[in-house]
């Protein structure tokens, strides 16, 4: 059965396709731009530090419990960006800091936009004090689910390590900042194709037809759950700010991917309820605040912004990280097959 509805699936986007190629690649080419020019610089050095902070001990060296450990990772993924929590609870399993099941449970918390995502899109050209109800808006969700969620994890004390900075670490560092790059671009770009024949096949005008919403918003918000950066066109199609950050806290289909293939592995249903609550607490609070606001800020569409056209430099660039990244996943492969590392394993074992 899921054999069929694969092969379904896929004859349908072939067929898609083909008849809207146009549309398909414009919204590819919008989405590659804008990872280009907005989210790979915004997010790229916030995911290295946060590689470099798990990788050289630093978090483990801030606690000796696991609580500790686990607030310091909620703190920096609500600052750093939304794939930031997921790469670091996964280096900390690897390490043996935290157990498969701490970081099962945290998945679904660890989660958030951060003030570059807001700054670079939705809050561009709005007052610092908006600015700061959008943050607040989509962070204490996720805080007071961590709280909730303490009970559940261990005590016992663990012990304290030296943190080290060397430059293996530095490397392995942005190498992994550079896969969860390439992953997060492809998904993005991957996610606005799909959304464009969806858009041009009528179903999403379909499902909003049946939603008591106006057609243009109710497509802008579709398309906000489904790709998460598009809730800058849910404001310009006059959606409010409690609705923006709703969706900011929820964090799209495409997000809740990328996590999935940072992490390996996902409680699909716990991980949702978690996101489906801080999108309601996120509306609930931005709701609330925008009545200490002196105005309601309105979204400024009239910012100027970075074009790509004609400048093939950053395409080349994330051309070149891909296949570097592929080049040394294929070298790792056939070093662990190589006949001289399999007969030195054995004298290991010996």
């Amino acid at each position: 059965m899921r054999r069929m509805i694969a092969a379904g699936g896929a004859g349908a986007l072939l067929a898609g396709l083909c008849v809207w190629s146009g549309a398909a690649a414009e919204a590819v080419r919008a989405a590659g731009e804008r990872c280009l020019c907005g989210l790979v610089p915004a997010l790229f050095l916030y995911t290295m530090l946060a590689a470099a902070c798990t990788k050289s001990g630093l978090i483990a060296s801030l606690s000796r419990t696991v609580r500790g450990r686990l607030a310091v990772v909620l703190v920096v993924s609500q600052l750093a960006g939304y794939p930031v929590g997921a790469q670091m609870l996964t280096e900390m399993a690897a390490a043996g800091d935290i157990s498969r099941e701490e970081k099962r449970r945290s998945l679904g918390i660890c989660i958030g936009c951060g003030p570059g995502f807001l700054l670079g899109t939705v809050c561009r050209g709005m007052s610092w004090q908006a600015v700061t109800l959008m943050i607040l808006s989509v962070s204490l969700p996720n805080a007071v689910m961590m709280l909730a969620a303490w009970h559940c994890l261990p005590r016992q004390r663990l012990l304290r390590t030296t943190p080290h900075l060397d430059a293996r670490t530095l490397t392995g560092s942005v190498d992994a900042a550079a896969a969860a790059m390439v992953k997060i671009t492809a998904m993005i770009v991957a996610f606005a194709g799909v959304g464009a024949l969806l858009e041009e096949s009528g179903l999403v005008a379909a499902v909003c037809a049946v939603l008591p919403v106006d057609t243009e918003q109710g497509t802008a918000c579709l398309r906000a759950i489904w790709e998460v950066s598009n809730v800058s066109g849910y404001l310009e199609d006059g959606g409010g700010l409690p609705g923006a950050a709703a969706l900011l806290a929820f964090g799209g289909v495409c997000v809740h991917l990328q996590t999935a293939s940072i992490a390996g592995e996902m409680p699909w249903l716990r991980f949702w309820g978690c996101r489906i609550l801080a999108a309601a607490g996120a509306w609930g609070i931005c709701r609330a605040g925008m009545g200490f606001l002196p105005t309601v800020p309105a979204f400024s569409a009239s910012m100027p912004s970075v074009s790509v056209t004609g400048d093939p430099m950053p395409s080349v660039c994330l051309m070149l990280m891909a296949v570097i990244l592929l080049l040394d996943r294929r070298m790792g492969q056939t070093a662990q097959k190589s006949p001289c590392t399999q007969r030195a394993s054995v004298l290991k074992k010996k």
